[in-house]
């Protein structure tokens, strides 16, 4: 498991209206033309808000919305792409992936379902990556164990290809899945047949790592 540093960017704007003279030397109020439709809050805007008062609600729930919904995103904005031998293209949050998705898992004003249920969108498609998905992974695991039924309530419902595609990516790593870590996991599936039988399948089919 990796740690990183978290940095927070904020982003504010705003515009106001002024009264102009009129022809006549009396004061008019000036045209103010209707506003753009407002756009969606940005998940540096969003988490930087939640930063500074994380008990609000309100905060937490719009950072849980502007968080990403499917692993594509989530590379996206956390990981990296090599481009050449010596090139690399880092995500937009990369630097702040341990602290802003470590506060994903910890908005607590949201139901564990709700956490849950995103999550495992994200990971049913995951391939592990160092850093930001790695930490993403991290978080996932211990929230998992922590709330076990409500995943596998979700997972329960999901279909069979999810179900793997999520355990496939909670196994995945640098090196084969440890041996503490599957104990650990057989463990929490003791009374999970279905659920132990993905998850061997899928690690008779795990290669030796990345």
């Amino acid at each position: 498991m990796r740690n990183a540093l978290g940095i927070a960017v904020v982003l504010l704007a705003g515009c106001t209206g002024t009264s102009t003279p009129g022809p006549s030397g009396a004061e008019q109020l000036a045209v103010v033309p209707p506003s753009e439709a407002p756009t969606a809050q940005t998940l540096g805007g969003a988490y930087a808000a939640y930063a500074l008062t994380p008990a609000s609600g309100e905060r937490q729930r719009a950072y849980f919305h502007t968080f990403p919904d499917d692993y594509a995103t989530l590379r996206n904005l956390f990981g990296f792409e090599e481009v050449g031998e010596d090139s690399v293209a880092f995500g937009q949050y990369y630097e702040q992936g341990n602290d802003m998705i470590g506060a994903f898992f910890k908005l607590d004003s949201l139901p564990a379902q709700d956490i849950a249920a995103k999550a495992i969108g994200i990971a049913r498609n995951g391939v592990w990556q160092a850093d930001g998905v790695g930490y993403f992974q991290h978080f996932l695991m211990k929230h998992f164990e922590g709330t076990p039924t409500t995943y596998l309530g979700i997972l329960k419902s999901s279909a069979r290809g999810d179900q793997a595609g999520f355990w496939k990516f909670y196994a995945d790593g640098p090196e084969a899945f440890p041996q503490e870590d599957k104990a650990r996991l057989r463990g929490l599936l003791a009374n999970e047949p279905g659920q132990l039988a993905v998850l061997d399948s899928v690690l008779a089919m795990q290669p030796l790592g990345h």
